[in-house]
């Protein structure tokens, strides 16, 4: 038998792998071509005069399954179709398979495809060529000059071609505001101030002025109100006017004493500091004093009303000084 022509077994390789359906048809038309190419492959394998091993005949044994249940060992004629791969095998010498239609997991071939050269058995295809104002572009690292963004006027330090201050420790919780005088993006403080403070020794506000009292009982001296919930640190300086007398000194909160009661019984001023916790907007700071052991006009003196944090600007005020 004379060797059989490649383009037809081509052609039907061609028409399984571009089919979602296996035909009867189709496959016995593949059948004869496998059994035609057995046969030229052992007229080959014989020198061409047929005098070889014999003749392979038609296909002896058609088979299918999953590919992990094909024959490792198969004899010629063997045909093995993969349900699972749906690629097709044939035993052209003993023992082994040769592919003869590729798997069809492919996408389908009447969907719509964008491609760079011209594919055979797509019924919607569009070369890129042909796209309006498409144009092959290398995919290796570039970059972009910022007149050649149009959609965007940023680069890696601007918002819409505007400057942005760099962050820094204290910015944390803040946000960008933008600052028109300035032509740029700061970072600002939520609205209401409410962001929470810890104890620290950045000054907030002060009240130095000295205030002295002649009362044996408590009274009010100085008076910080705060705007932002948190820890503050409030110190103030006590001393005595006088001998043989003793100051006090305590820290208030709304009018009721939160802090430690301090004393002194000298007339230098002795610095008293604490950490208080609890703090909420609009809270007020106060200091209180009074003195022990003398009438007249001697009595507790207390100046340099401070409270620290751990922020930067001004978020207070004194309302009793």
């Amino acid at each position: 038998m004379s060797k059989v022509d490649s383009a037809r077994i081509t052609a039907i390789k061609a028409n399984f792998e571009h089919s979602d359906v296996i035909t009867e048809e189709s496959l016995a038309d593949l059948i004869d071509a496998i059994a035609e190419a057995a046969e030229a492959h052992e007229h080959t394998a014989s020198g061409g005069d047929g005098t070889g091993a014999g003749d392979a005949g038609p296909v002896a044994n058609l088979q299918s399954g999953t590919a992990a249940a094909k024959l490792a060992n198969p004899e010629v004629g063997d045909v093995y179709l993969e349900t699972d791969t749906s690629k097709l095998y044939a035993c052209f010498s003993a023992e082994a398979w040769t592919e003869i239609v590729a798997g069809s997991g492919k996408a389908p071939d009447d969907a719509s495809y964008v491609t760079v050269n011209a594919e055979d058995g797509l019924s919607a295809e569009t070369q890129h060529a042909n796209l309006s104002g498409a144009e092959l572009h290398d995919p290796k690292a570039h970059t972009h000059t910022e007149s050649e963004v149009t959609d965007l006027d940023h680069d890696a330090q601007k918002i819409k071609g505007k400057n942005v201050d760099a962050p820094v420790a204290d910015d944390d919780g803040k946000f960008l505001q933008y600052d028109h005088a300035g032509s740029k993006y700061t970072h600002a403080e939520p609205e209401g101030r409410l962001l929470t403070v810890g104890a620290g020794d950045n000054l907030c506000v002060s009240s130095d002025s000295v205030k002295e009292t002649t009362s044996e009982t408590y009274v009010k001296a100085k008076e910080i109100k705060v705007y932002r919930p948190g820890t503050y640190r409030i110190k103030f300086d006590l001393a005595i006017v006088g001998i043989g007398l003793t100051a006090y000194g305590r820290i208030y909160r709304n009018g009721s004493p939160i802090g430690t009661e301090r004393s002194n019984s000298d007339g230098t001023d002795i610095t008293f500091s604490e950490d208080t916790t609890g703090w909420e907007e609009g809270d007020l700071i106060q200091l209180y004093h009074h003195h022990t052991g003398g009438t007249g006009s001697e009595g507790a003196s207390v100046r340099n009303f401070r409270v620290y944090y751990n922020q930067g600007p001004l978020d207070g005020y004194v309302t009793l000084s």
